[in-house]
């Protein structure tokens, strides 16, 4: 129990391990290296030993030996972290002795704990833009395909290189173990990371703040101001492009019309609220105006004529979401 209270005080995560009953480990064990554990500060330290007790089973066969015999002994004691005593219970087993051949102790109740890793999406604050349509860069629209991506690459624990994967939990010894964030991206922030205490017995979570940006609000309403677009781009029909609101429609006014065009006379206001990992892109206002050219019947002659009508008269709200490295609206409808 010393050597084993000893490794852990001094960082040797291996030789506690060696130690430790293999029957009791299960999943990654990329926590366990010295070069982790090492740099993992508020390890137990300076364990006190208060009480020991013995227990012994199994029965002896005809030659002596006794191969199914189990002896364990609980230690109980204390022990500090930072500073602060708390009470640690250990159990030693020892198994199958024989008259030649005794087999060394190992600890099947040690101070493993365990350390998951998991995401959680943060609040943000809103991103504007002014009306007018935004020149279109980059990739194209992405997709709505697929589920949103939640997968986060660690980067390093306490600032040592670790391979282990998001929402798994991992055996860990005690501590204070600093997990970093994967490093931002256009449309994704992770903040600073996440510090989380183990300790024995217990499951303790670091979880990882995923965030969007400005950029992913600022993409969003570069979408929306496409869709807006390619309304006013209608086909000329008395049918208003699929997903715009009806203002849109080319009317047939009495009597023949020609040339028809749809324009801006006031462009609609367009701007991002951020939000977790997407956000809320809303439209407003807008004139839109129509100039044609009409006559009562041929063969009369040809008048210019023009007529306006207000859009988003109530505020439309398009959902959007980061997704696969690009920004993805969740409806392409402005109605």
């Amino acid at each position: 129990a010393s050597r084993y209270m000893a490794a852990l005080e001094e960082g040797r995560a291996r030789e506690a391990l060696d130690l430790t009953d293999p029957g009791t480990l299960s999943g990654s064990l990329a926590l366990l290296s010295d070069e982790v554990y090492r740099a993992v500060p508020g390890r137990a330290a300076h364990f006190q030993v208060r009480e020991t007790s013995f227990t012994e089973t199994g029965a002896g066969n005809a030659a002596g030996t006794s191969n199914g015999a189990e002896t364990s002994v609980r230690v109980d004691g204390v022990v500090s972290y930072n500073g602060t005593q708390e009470p640690l219970s250990l159990t030693l087993v020892r198994r199958g002795t024989t008259p030649i051949l005794s087999p060394r102790w190992q600890v099947s109740v040690g101070v493993l704990g365990q350390l998951r890793v998991e995401h959680a999406a943060d609040h943000g604050t809103e991103q504007a833009s002014s009306g007018g349509t935004t020149p279109t860069t980059g990739s194209e629209p992405p997709t709505t395909s697929g589920l949103a991506s939640t997968s986060l690459a660690l980067t390093s624990i306490n600032d040592v290189p670790v391979v282990l994967a998001p929402q798994e939990s991992a055996p860990a010894f005690p501590g204070d173990y600093t997990v970093a964030a994967p490093g931002d991206s256009r449309y994704l922030t992770f903040g600073a990371g996440a510090t989380a205490t183990v300790r024995p017995g217990q499951t303790a979570t670091a979880r990882l703040s995923a965030q969007a940006t400005p950029a992913a609000g600022e993409r969003a309403v570069e979408l929306v101001e496409r869709l807006v677009e390619s309304c006013v781009r209608g086909d000329g029909t008395t049918t208003p492009p699929a997903g715009c609101p009806a203002a849109f429609r080319k009317d047939r006014t009495f009597g023949d019309t020609r040339k028809e065009k749809l324009s801006w006379k006031e462009k609609p206001q367009v701007s991002a609220s951020v939000e977790g990992l997407g956000g809320t892109v809303s439209v407003r206002g807008g004139v839109l105006e129509r100039s044609y050219e009409w006559r009562l019947l041929a063969p009369l002659s040809w008048e210019k004529r023009s007529d306006t009508a207000r859009v988003f008269e109530r505020e439309h709200a398009v959902r959007f979401r980061v997704e696969n490295g690009d920004v993805v609206l969740e409806s392409e409808s402005l109605r």
